[in-house]
């Protein structure tokens, strides 16, 4: 097998690539139904543990 050495300019496009799929993929966590449930509940009941905030927003999702 013969290894070619990338230039800087594939690593520059590699990073850029990277990034951007990076960057989509934590948009979407951040906006997705889960974590505004969790948001909302923290907001309503700052005082609730984790695993009831789990449960919550899981039963709000599968009715």
């Amino acid at each position: 097998m013969a290894y070619r050495k990338l230039s800087g300019a594939q690593i520059w496009r590699l990073f850029l690539i990277s990034l951007a799929i990076g960057m989509v993929v934590g948009i979407y966590y951040l906006l997705s139904p889960y974590q505004q449930c969790r948001r909302e509940i923290r907001i309503e009941h700052p005082n609730t543990e984790e695993p009831g905030i789990i449960d919550e927003c899981l039963e709000r999702t599968t009715n």
